[in-house]
C-alpha cells in the first residue's frame, strides 16, 4: 500500500556576498505527495555564460530546468526510481543546454561553463518502498517514528574540494587584508579543477550522458522499505552548520524533527548573520501518511 507525503517545510534562502544578498539564488526546494527534492545550482563565476537571454546564471538555469523536468520524467518513467527520474531529467537538461549554447554561438565550451546542479530526491512508490538519489553535495536524512535518523549517503562529494577552496579563501583574505569571493582568480582555478571530478568521481546534473550510469551506483542511490519511516529531510550544502563536518547532522536532524524546518533555519541564520559570505540554502522536509492508519493524519 502506497504511503503519501505531507510537506512540512520547503524553504529557499538567498546567500550573502560580502554582507549583501547575492544577485541570484541558485538553490530550489519542493515537496509533493510523492517527491521530496532540493537542487543546488553552481557556476556563478563572472565569466560563465548566462542563459535565457542573460536573465539566469548557469547554476540557476540548471536547477530550474531540472526541477521542471522532473514532472516530465514522472510521465516518461511512471514506475521509475529516484535515480531513474534524475537520469531522465539530466537527458532533458542536455537538450536544453545544447539549444542555449547554439543560440549563443558557443561550440564545445569548456566543461566548467556547462550549467550544473547538485540534487537530492526521494520518491515514494506504490509497493510500500521509497527510493532516493543524490547528485553532488546535497544530502538526505530519513527518520523513524521514534526520532531515530539516518543519513542516506555516507560519501560526501564536496570534500575535500570545498574544504580546500574555503581554506584557500581564508588564506588569501589574511594575506591581502580584504574579503574575497569565489571569483578571485586562485579560487576560480580551484573550482575549474574540481569540475574534472563531475561525473567521474561523483554524479552531477550537467547533461553529460555518463550521469545515467554513475547515479545508479549504490553510494549515490538506493531503495528501501517504508516500514516505520516517519519522514525525510533533503537539503543543500548551504543548510549545513558553519564549520560543519558534512557527515555530522545532529543539529539539523534533531531540530527539524522536533521543532520543524523554520526553527532550524532561524538558528542557522542567527549564526550566519555575522559572516560576510554564506551560500544559498535550500531544505525540504515531509512526513509520511499511511492511508490505512487514521492516527497518521
Amino acid at each position: 500500500m502506497r504511503h503519501f507525503l505531507v510537506d512540512t517545510g520547503a524553504h529557499v534562502i538567498r546567500g550573502s556576498n560580502a554582507g549583501r544578498p547575492k544577485a541570484t539564488c541558485e538553490d530550489r526546494a519542493d515537496a509533493t505527495d510523492e517527491l521530496v527534492m532540493v537542487f543546488d545550482g553552481a557556476s556563478s563565476l563572472d565569466d560563465a555564460p548566462r542563459f535565457l537571454g542573460g536573465r539566469m546564471s548557469a547554476g540557476e538555469y540548471a536547477a530550474k530546468v531540472t526541477e521542471a523536468s522532473l514532472q516530465i520524467s514522472l510521465l516518461a518513467s511512471p514506475e521509475g526510481t529516484a535515480a531513474d527520474l534524475l537520469a531522465e531529467a539530466n537527458r532533458l537538461l542536455a537538450t536544453q543546454i545544447t539549444d542555449e549554447f547554439m543560440k549563443q554561438g558557443l561550440i564545445d565550451p569548456p566543461k566548467h561553463h556547462r550549467p550544473v546542479t547538485a540534487a537530492a530526491l526521494v520518491r515514494i512508490h506504490d509497493d510500500g518502498t521509497y527510493s532516493w538519489a543524490i547528485a553532488g553535495d546535497c544530502q538526505i536524512v530519513v527518520y523513524d517514528h521514534d526520532g531515530n535518523y539516518t543519513q542516506l549517503r555516507k560519501q560526501y562529494a564536496g570534500e575535500p574540494h570545498e574544504a580546500e577552496r574555503h581554506a584557500k579563501r581564508k588564506e588569501i583574505e589574511q594575506a591581502e587584508g580584504r574579503s574575497v569571493d569565489m571569483n578571485h582568480p586562485v579560487l576560480k582555478k580551484l573550482y575549474e579543477d574540481r569540475v574534472r571530478y563531475h561525473n567521474a568521481v561523483y554524479p552531477i546534473l550537467n547533461g553529460e550522458a555518463i550521469f545515467d550510469d554513475i547515479i545508479q551506483r549504490p553510494q549515490w542511490s538506493g531503495r528501501d522499505s517504508m516500514e516505520n519511516v516517519a519522514g525525510f529531510i533533503a537539503y543543500t550544502d548551504g543548510a549545513n552548520w558553519p564549520h560543519f563536518d558534512p557527515l555530522e547532522v545532529d543539529s539539523l536532524a534533531t531540530t527539524v524533527i522536533e521543532e520543524g524546518v523554520e526553527a532550524y533555519l532561524g538558528e542557522l541564520l542567527d549564526e550566519l548573520d555575522s559572516k560576510p559570505f554564506h551560500d544559498d540554502i535550500a531544505i525540504a522536509a515531509a512526513s509520511t501518511v499511511h492511508p490505512c492508519d487514521p492516527d497518521s493524519y
